[in-house]
């Protein structure tokens, strides 16, 4: 072993960009897998069963872990032609991706569930990635895990993740209640930031304009009735069209300057993008 590091510090991609640039050739250990380079191209890769880019594009994707370099190790098989830059391009165009499919998704700490109604509209077909993921909600199984059981790859773990919370088929218990601190964590910082003025004005207008009067209330505070029946996304239109509301009459009161620095300040005092 010549190298070893803590992933963390550097990114799995650094580290295959660094033996790739200098030509080396020999292992690359992962504590969850292997990847093989000759002359700095790379040339195999293993995570548990998976082989070949889909391994590679798993791996990574790993944070955290020790990782080794035994050089001049050569591989049993040889699982991947493509170009290096060609991979290292599509490593991170998947990153991105899945970036993007986090950010719509409950936190990995999420214990979904199956839904008991049937989808209106359309009909749904699923696919074999769909049960894959669909059974393994078990009113048990955080998202985290059911990522990692799915034995599918990572994007298509996050993706079929998504279709099935998109079509109603599985659902987050708790999104109603996380909905309701986001939004009154971040409406109450915006109203505490700007002061009294118009702007809270507005926000009672909207509360009568969608019949939401003994479900919120903005008296000093944001309160909300997590159990007068009102739908996730009816309490999210509202919290959404209150924050457009404010921003637009404090900007009005105001001038953009101020009004954006107050609001900024007051996201970023709470804590909240």
């Amino acid at each position: 072993m010549v190298l070893e590091c803590e992933l963390g510090y550097f990114t799995p991609i650094e580290i295959f960009y660094l033996l790739s640039r200098f030509k080396k050739s020999g292992r690359l250990e992962f504590e969850t897998g292997e990847v093989y380079f000759i002359e700095g191209n790379v040339v195999h890769a293993k995570r548990g069963e998976l082989t070949g880019m889909e391994a590679l594009y798993q791996l990574s994707l790993e944070e955290s872990g020790k990782i080794r370099f035994f050089p001049d190790e050569k591989p049993e098989e040889i699982t991947i032609s493509e170009e290096t830059g060609t991979l290292f391009e599509e490593i991170e165009r998947r990153k991105l991706e899945i970036k993007e499919f986090k950010e719509k998704l409950p936190p990995f700490d999420t214990v979904p569930l199956k839904s008991t109604r049937t989808p209106e509209g359309e009909k749904i077909a699923l696919r074999k990635k769909d049960w894959k993921v669909l059974i393994l909600v078990d009113g048990k199984r955080t998202i985290k895990e059911i990522i990692e059981q799915s034995g599918l790859g990572a994007l298509d773990a996050y993706q079929t993740l998504h279709w099935l919370f998109e079509k109603g088929l599985i659902y987050d218990p708790e999104a109603k209640k996380r909905l309701i601190e986001e939004g009154k964590k971040k409406l109450g910082a915006v109203l505490s930031s700007l002061g009294e003025g118009p702007w809270k004005d507005e926000v009672l207008k909207l509360i009568n304009e969608m019949e939401l009067s003994g479900v919120v209330e903005v008296n000093g505070e944001v309160k909300v009735d997590a159990q007068a029946g009102v739908s996730p996304e009816k309490l999210g239109e509202f919290f959404e069209s209150a924050f457009e509301r404010i921003k637009s009459k404090a900007e009005e009161v105001l001038g953009k300057v101020l009004a954006k620095k107050k609001i900024q300040d007051g996201l970023k005092k709470a804590g909240v993008k």
